[in-house]
């Protein structure tokens, strides 16, 4: 997530040397909107990653 959230203030100290105007509240609600799925998603992904690999180790 922190890395993440490093990209975002990157990308907002890009946009803000063009001169471009982007508020942190757009950023934050990028952030509220992009993460929840993210992590959803890697989640199942590692659960069902886990369940699929532990038979073949014996576990």
């Amino acid at each position: 997530m922190t890395v993440l959230l490093d990209w975002m203030e990157q990308t907002f100290h890009l946009v803000r040397t063009h001169r471009v105007k982007v508020e942190r509240k757009d950023y934050l609600r990028l952030t509220v909107l992009v993460i929840p799925p993210t992590l959803l998603f890697t989640l199942f992904g590692l659960y069902y990653w886990v369940k699929w690999i532990v038979p073949y180790t014996g576990l």
